[in-house]
């Protein structure tokens, strides 16, 4: 499905796909957001999960200075919960995110916008921001993400502990 979600310890994960295909006949005309009958469905999933869960939605393309309705429909949704967490993708450079919501005097969602693996715009090592192409890695205990880095792929990124590479301009 395109939309699910699912529960590993006190974590409760759900995917939604936030591209709505705007022409049946080209996929690359596309908008994000969500539907009102996603909407409904987080709503629906949500209301069965403890408000002390650590929520993770992962969506494609990043949710961040987007002022769709309906993504701001969802966030206040999730604003619900004490702990939420958004993975993003989609632009090739990392960002995080703390969301403000309109109408709240608090926030509790924070988004990852995560490179992608494939580096910037697929024909190099090193990502938009400069970071080398990998993934990131959340380590989660309880109900908390309580560490997270970025694991980069090429020989010689491939560590944890690397940060950068330099070069002398001559």
């Amino acid at each position: 499905p395109a939309n699910y979600s699912f529960n590993r310890g006190d974590a409760h994960i759900i995917a939604m796909r936030d591209i709505i295909f705007t022409e049946v006949d080209n996929p690359s005309i596309y908008q994000t957001g969500f539907t009102d009958e996603q909407l409904a469905w987080l709503e629906a999933d949500l209301a069965n999960v403890s408000k002390d869960k650590l929520i993770i939605l992962c969506v494609h393309i990043q949710i961040y200075n987007n002022s769709r309705e309906s993504l701001q429909a969802a966030l206040k949704i999730l604003n619900k919960f004490s702990n939420v967490h958004i993975l993003s993708g989609h632009w090739h450079r990392n960002r995080n995110y703390e969301h403000s919501v309109e109408g709240s005097s608090h926030t509790n969602i924070y988004e990852h916008n995560i490179s992608a693996v494939c580096g910037s715009w697929w024909s190099s090592n090193i990502a938009g921001d400069g970071a080398p192409n990998g993934y990131k890695i959340f380590e989660i205990e309880g109900n908390q993400i309580v560490n997270w880095y970025f694991q980069g792929i090429p020989d010689g990124m491939d560590n944890k502990n690397y940060q950068m590479r330099l070069y002398r301009g001559n």
